[in-house]
């Protein structure tokens, strides 16, 4: 197993960036051990981010010949950890091709750290999927699985995103399936987060970049929708400043519309534009950015404005894409609650 960081950069050919992935021991951690090119592809700036070509790279490590077992289930892994973040992406076909990569996996690979390894990324995009899908009872799931091979590989900061993002997965089927748990879930996932930092060794890059992401869309989500009694925003304010500081890109207009929201800048608001980097949030943060926008147009009361945010809350409802289920529950609230 690697003890230092392998650095892949981006900039280096397809074929090159194949050979050095190819040579890595079984076991290596994509996600811990290997730095740059997800940190590039997959969640940098939205003029560098390209999906499709880290999917393609990581497919070519697959075919390769001297593609261990090992390399060849985890390449196949990475393939649809860049397919599923592409706009349209089939994700019920992404769901059973990856079931089928970790069946494969549980089966062929021998017992140890290595196998453990890569069970614990597996299983979390097998989550990632089964979000897009909202099957978000799957999802917590998923993670729960995840964690618990993390922690068999001794990733101990990977156990514990793991955790974190299973009660994610909880935070979503509360809001689907039970708005009188909406609070209690997030708190829940309060709690999980403050014992995360608790922890003497450093948060995962995850943890910093989408903590307090969720906390705070969460707690806005179920603001707008009523379902707050001790959760207050304005002693949540850490977080929502922590997630404008991250600038995540889909959700950089989303929080810039919130704060122009707050401040009764309702046409600020209505004409902020959604982000365009890929990413597998772009539709939530996308739906969320509609609702707003829906929000300022019934506050700011001009001609057609009521229609048009009614229009906009329809089109939430109606989503038939990737994930989504927070948005479409809470427009689907003040499509009944005008």
């Amino acid at each position: 197993m690697p003890e230092t960081i392998i650095a892949l950069d981006p900039a280096s050919s397809d074929e090159e960036l194949i050979e050095t992935i190819v040579a890595w021991p079984d076991g290596t951690n994509v996600g811990k051990d290997a730095d740059g090119l997800a940190a590039t592809l997959l969640t940098g700036k939205p003029e560098v981010r390209n999906p499709s070509r880290y999917a393609g790279i990581f497919d070519g490590v697959a075919r390769h010949p001297r593609a261990t077992p090992w390399i060849k289930l985890m390449a196949q892994s990475e393939s649809v950890n860049g397919r599923r973040r592409l706009p349209g992406a089939n994700m019920e076909a992404l769901s059973a091709e990856l079931n089928g990569i970790l069946t494969d996996a549980e089966r062929e690979l021998e017992p140890g750290k290595a196998k453990h390894v890569f069970l614990g990324s597996g299983f979390y995009n097998a989550a990632i999927v089964c979000r897009g899908l909202r099957r978000y009872r799957d999802e917590e799931a998923m993670q729960r699985r995840a964690a618990a091979y993390c922690a068999l590989a001794e990733d101990w900061a990977g156990h514990d995103t793991d955790m974190f993002a299973a009660q994610v997965g909880a935070v979503s089927h509360a809001f689907v399936a039970h708005e009188a748990a909406i609070e209690s879930s997030i708190k829940a996932l309060i709690a999980v987060r403050d014992f995360i930092k608790e922890q003497r060794y450093p948060l995962s890059k995850w943890m910093v970049n989408n903590g307090s992401q969720h906390i705070a869309w969460s707690i806005m989500m179920a603001d707008i929708m009523g379902a707050l009694d001790d959760l207050k925003l304005d002693e949540c304010g850490d977080d929502f400043a922590e997630a404008k500081k991250i600038g995540l890109a889909p959700w950089v207009p989303v929080w810039e519309a919130w704060g122009s929201y707050c401040d009764d800048d309702y046409d600020t608001v209505i004409a902020t534009e959604p982000s365009k980097a890929p990413s597998s949030s772009n539709a939530n943060a996308d739906l969320t950015l509609k609702i707003l926008i829906a929000l300022a147009r019934e506050k700011r009361d001009d001609d057609g404005d009521v229609e048009e945010a009614q229009k906009l809350l329809e089109a939430v409802v109606n989503h038939q894409g990737s994930d989504g289920g927070i948005p479409i529950t809470v427009a689907k609230h003040l499509l009944a609650h005008p």
